[in-house]
C-alpha cells in the first residue's frame, strides 16, 4: 500500500480529493525508507485504510435509505478502486 501512494502521488491525491475522510492506525513516525517530507506522508503512516459514512436513525429507517447507502459506496469507491489495485487485484 504504502509503494502505491509514494510512487503514485497524483493517483493517490485524485482519491484524497474524492474521499474527504480516510481513517485507520498509523505509526508515530515515518516508515523507514520513506521521505519524511512526501506530501502524503500522514497516509504513508497508516497500517489501515477505511472510510466511512455516518447516518442518523431517522436516515436509516426512512424512505430513499437504500439510495443513500448506495450513494454512500459509489463515494468510496475512489479509495476501494486504488487499495484493490495496490495489492494487484482485479477491480
Amino acid at each position: 500500500m504504502r509503494d502505491s501512494i509514494a510512487y503514485d502521488p497524483k493517483g493517490w491525491g485524485k482519491v484524497r480529493r474524492a474521499v474527504k475522510e480516510i481513517e485507520g492506525d498509523g505509526l508515530t513516525r515515518p516508515p523507514q525508507g520513506y521521505d519524511p517530507t512526501h506530501p502524503f506522508i500522514d497516509d504513508l503512516k497508516r497500517k489501515s485504510f477505511f472510510a466511512s459514512v455516518a447516518f442518523t436513525d431517522a436516515e436509516v429507517t426512512g424512505a430513499g435509505f437504500l439510495d443513500r447507502a448506495a450513494e454512500a459506496c459509489h463515494s468510496i469507491r475512489p479509495l476501494m478502486k486504488f487499495l484493490t489495485e495496490a495489492v494487484e487485484l482485479d477491480w
